[in-house]
C-alpha cells in the first residue's frame, strides 16, 4: 500500500474528514482480530479524527443565521418606527402626536430615512444604531416615544441590536481563531497519525504475512485513490 503524503494536500479540509471517516468505517470492526499494536494506533488516529471534526464543525458553525435574523428584526423595527413618526407629522386630531412626531424625526433627521438606515453595510447600520439609541435614551426622548405608543419597538430595536453585536462577535472572534490555523493543525496532526497508521500496517503485513492484511491494504489504498482521484480532476478543472 504505497500512500504518498503529499497526495493528500491536494484534498480540501471536508474530503479529508470524510476520507478518514471512511476508512475508520472499515478499520474499526477489525480491530478486535488485529494485534495490539493495531489497536492502539487505530485509537489515536480516531481521537485526532474527533479532534478534526470538532474544529471543521465550529467553523461552520450557523451563527450567521442568528445575526441574520437579528438584523431582519432591527430592520423591521426602525422602518416601523419612522412609519409612524411620519404617520403623525401633521395630525391635527392630537397636538402631542404630532409635537412627539416632529421632536423625533428632527432627531432621527441626521441618520436619514429608516429605509436607508435598514440598507447601510451591518457594520454601519450596527453604529448608527448605537448613536441613535442614545439620543433617544433621554427622558424628553423617551416621553416622545411613549406618546406614539413606540416603546415596543424601540425595545426591539435595542434588543436586536444587542443580540447582533453579540452574534457578529462571536463569528469575528471564531474567524479570526480560524485564520491562526486552528483547522490547519488539527488536519496536519490527523494527516500525519494517517500515515503513521498506514506505515504500521505495512510493517505488521511485513511480519505476519501479506496474505492477512491484503484485504485491509487494499480497501484503504482504494478509498484515498478515490478520494485523490476527484481532487486531481477538481484541480485540473479548476486550472483549465
Amino acid at each position: 500500500m504505497q500512500i504518498v503524503p503529499y497526495t493528500l494536500k491536494l484534498l480540501n479540509r471536508w474530503e479529508i474528514f470524510q476520507m478518514i471517516a471512511d476508512i475508520l468505517t472499515f478499520a474499526e470492526p477489525k480491530a478486535d482480530e488485529m494485534p495490539q499494536a493495531y489497536r492502539e494506533k487505530l485509537l489515536e488516529l480516531s481521537t485526532l479524527f474527533e479532534i478534526y471534526d470538532e474544529e471543521i464543525a465550529l467553523q461552520r458553525r450557523p451563527s450567521a443565521k442568528r445575526l441574520n435574523e437579528a438584523d431582519k428584526e432591527r430592520n423591521f423595527a426602525i422602518r416601523t418606527m419612522y412609519k409612524v413618526m411620519h404617520t403623525y407629522t401633521h395630525y391635527k386630531y392630537s397636538p402631542e402626536k404630532e409635537v412627539a412626531s416632529q421632536a423625533l424625526l428632527r432627531i432621527k433627521k441626521s441618520y436619514g430615512s429608516g429605509r436607508e438606515i435598514a440598507r447601510l453595510p451591518q457594520d454601519s447600520k450596527s453604529a448608527v444604531i448605537i448613536n441613535l439609541l442614545q439620543e433617544l435614551s433621554t427622558d424628553v426622548a423617551q416621553q416622545y416615544i411613549a406618546t406614539l405608543n413606540l416603546t415596543d419597538a424601540l425595545r426591539a430595536l435595542e434588543t436586536n441590536n444587542q443580540i447582533f453585536k453579540r452574534e457578529d462577535k462571536i463569528r469575528k472572534k471564531l474567524q479570526a481563531k480560524y485564520v491562526t490555523g486552528v483547522v490547519k493543525h488539527a488536519r496536519e496532526n490527523l494527516q500525519s497519525e494517517f500515515m503513521e497508521f498506514v506505515t504500521l500496517i505495512n510493517a505488521l503485513a511485513v511480519v505476519e504475512g501479506q496474505e492477512n492484511y491484503a484485504d485491509l491494504k487494499q480497501i484503504i489504498g482504494a478509498i484515498v485513490h478515490r478520494y485523490v482521484a476527484k481532487a486531481k480532476l477538481r484541480t485540473k478543472k479548476e486550472k483549465a
